[in-house]
């Protein structure tokens, strides 16, 4: 980074907590963008973006990087810091402020003993945020973080160099003063200090371990589980009690603080955590092993202990914390590792549960009563599926599997079996008898239905073979015929097709009758036509209604000779139709279909003749198998399904009897 001056960068981020614009080298607003620039879309946006007023109230930093190469790179930065934060829980983004060129001393084997090393010194953390994607990136504090020297140039000087750099607050030490003191001490070695800033990833989780290791060595190698992890003959480890798993549900219910579901292995690992032993979980994912964790958590928690939870992965530690959440213990935990919670919320955090008085209360007797009843129900339910029982000498539990995994039989057959004289042999008598139904069952449950009912030949030679594919190809391009004839009458109809045989058959009837209608001439039916008969209907009508009136009338005065046949109710009631037919009905509705099927006529002749072909061609096949010729479509269907089994080539085995033939 090459703008602000260090000493400026160094002051508003780590006094000020500024947060920076990150900008490309020798950029200001009046920067044209390049045709490089403007190629990828992305960063051409971002670009644009810096102009944009809203970014101007943020202090710049210019990194001496041109556009297309700092774009890129920021991303690729941002990317790896979030996810080494995800899967280890450390944050490894720091700006490193002053570059040391020096050689080592010692010489190092395989490389050159003139070697020039270079090493950042003073790292501070920062974040690199961005809003959404291509948006511009700025440059913050993280405020969990401390800024320090260097720990693992601060140890390799100090074990293999032999030399201690001073000590500096770095929270009242500014910048400039700190390299002149860190340049005066590396000076009697040639070594140099440039005053140059830069941003990168930076991992020291390692050295948190190396110091842990120094400082407790001791510790450490007398703690017992670690001699015996090396191999120590004598280790005072805890003794592994036995217990007994069956004996669990007869301990008390409020003994085991478990806030999740535990089976008895579960149950086993917590009590013996509990005891002080020491144990390793294991099993392959989704088996319970967080879920056991979580309940070991929460024994230890009402029995007043603390719990450290350690895990290598970040994921493994949110699963955990996740639950223990659900359950309502997270005033409990403290997630030390978690970037987006400040240190001083974290502080808040626990000040505010210190003061909250906590209070506990027991639960209640009749609470723990009907645990206690309901958990001997479940366990008197468990121990009965697993007792075996006479004649049989098999659980229920046993029995029960080996049912689920037989098929349901038909509800019209019922078989009378005495379950207490049930014995060994009589109960394989019955299976091997089922067994040998279950190549015909579903002929036998179908009936006359069932594609290969009344099939009497099992056998045939190379000749009829042939034969039969003659007769099936005849059926097929019959069956083909059918169905282009239906399909363009429906077309023209406007009609969905038949997706069955038995739709087939009722369309097939439909049509039937309508060939029984007379024809019609065409002049019936034309619009003018029915406009003029309309007219006139309702003339008529007019006509009956005045000559009604004028019947009233004149009866008075002399004798009426009744012409009209219908009464004044039936006048009213032609009328209403004639109404409601002008009013209601489109004057368009008899030129299509019934237009079209006056027209037609002679097409629908055709579906009635192309059914008799597919019926003969379909008699033949039947005869040649052995079948009663066709009845009716319901038959026809039936050669169909076998005429498209041969068509695939079925043998024609005892296996046709399963319904599975295509």
């Amino acid at each position: 980074m090459q703008d602000p001056p260090l000493e400026q960068l160094w002051t508003k981020l780590l006094e000020n907590g500024e947060r920076f614009l990150i900008v490309p080298e020798e950029w200001d607003d009046n920067s044209e963008i390049t045709e490089k620039e403007k190629s990828f879309e992305a960063r051409a946006e971002w670009l644009n973006l810096i102009k944009k007023a809203r970014w101007s109230k943020y202090p710049r930093v210019e990194v001496s990087l041109p556009a297309d190469r700092l774009f890129s790179n920021l991303k690729r930065l941002r990317r790896r810091v979030l996810t080494l934060y995800h899967d280890a829980g450390i944050w490894t983004l720091f700006l490193a402020f002053g570059l040391l060129r020096w050689t080592p001393g010692r010489r190092i084997p395989g490389r050159k003993k003139t070697e020039i090393w270079e090493s950042p010194l003073f790292l501070v953390p920062v974040t690199l945020d961005q809003g959404a994607p291509g948006e511009p990136f700025l440059l913050g504090p993280y405020e969990d973080g401390e800024t320090q020297l260097n720990p693992a140039l601060l140890i390799y000087l100090q074990e293999i160099e032999k030399l201690s750099l001073p000590e500096i607050d770095l929270d009242t030490t500014a910048i400039k003063e700190a390299f002149e003191k860190i340049a005066e001490t590396v000076k009697e070695r040639g070594w140099k200090l440039e005053p140059v800033c830069w941003l990168n990833v930076f991992s020291f989780y390692k050295m948190a371990i190396y110091r842990d290791l120094t400082q407790n060595s001791e510790r450490i190698l007398t703690h017992p589980v670690i001699k015996a992890m090396l191999g120590a003959d004598q280790v005072d480890l805890k003794v592994h009690t036995d217990i007994d798993k069956r004996s669990l549900d007869d301990r008390p219910c409020d003994e085991i603080a478990t806030v999740l579901p535990a089976d008895s292995s579960q149950l086993e690992a917590i009590l013996r955590v509990r005891n002080g032993e020491s144990l390793l979980i294991h099993g392959p994912p989704g088996t319970g092993k967080s879920q056991t964790i979580v309940n070991i958590i929460s024994d230890a928690i009402r029995h007043g202990k603390s719990v450290l939870f350690v895990s290598e992965k970040r994921a493994a530690l949110e699963v955990v914390l996740r639950r223990l959440r659900q359950v309502g213990l997270e005033p409990f935990c403290l997630d030390l590792h978690n970037y987006r919670i400040k240190r001083q919320e974290v502080i808040k955090s626990i000040e505010q549960e210190l003061n909250s008085h906590l209070k506990t209360a027991a639960p209640s007797d009749r609470l723990l009563a009907r645990l206690e009843q309901r958990r001997n129900a479940l366990s008197e339910y468990v121990k009965a599926i697993h007792t075996p029982f006479p004649p049989l000498k098999r659980t229920p539990y046993q029995v029960i599997g080996r049912l689920s995994r037989l098929p349901l039989p038909p509800s019209s057959i019922k078989i009378s079996i005495d379950v207490k004289k049930l014995t060994e042999t009589k109960l394989n008598k019955i299976i091997n008898l089922t067994q040998s139904l279950v190549p015909v069952v579903n002929l036998f449950r179908e009936g006359p239905t069932f594609p290969w009912w009344g099939l009497k030949e099992m056998i045939f030679s190379d000749a009829a073979r042939l034969e039969l594919v003659e007769h099936v190809k005849r059926l097929e391009d019959a069956m083909r015929q059918v169905k282009e004839a239906i399909g363009k009458i429906c077309q023209s109809l406007c009609l969905q097709s038949p997706g069955n045989m038995k739709q087939v058959y009722d369309f097939s009837s439909l049509i039937k009758e309508f060939n029984k209608l007379p024809s019609l001439p065409n002049g019936w039916i034309k619009v003018q036509d029915f406009d003029k008969w309309l007219a006139l209907v309702k003339k008529n009508i007019k006509f009956l209604e005045d000559l009604n009136e004028l019947q009233k009338r004149v009866s008075r005065f002399a004798k009426w000779k009744v012409l009209l046949s219908l009464s004044p109710q039936e006048i009213k009631r032609y009328q209403q139709v004639v109404i409601s037919i002008s009013s209601n009905l489109p004057k368009n509705i008899l030129k299509q279909p019934l237009r079209f099927l006056l027209d037609r006529h002679a097409d629908f002749k055709i579906l009635p003749e192309l059914l008799e072909k597919a019926r003969c061609n379909a008699d033949s096949l039947r005869d040649k198998l052995g079948l009663l010729p066709c009845q009716n479509l319901e038959d026809l269907q039936r050669t169909s399904v076998l005429a498209e089994a041969i068509a695939k080539g079925t043998v024609f085995e005892q296996r046709w009897f399963s319904r599975d033939i295509t």
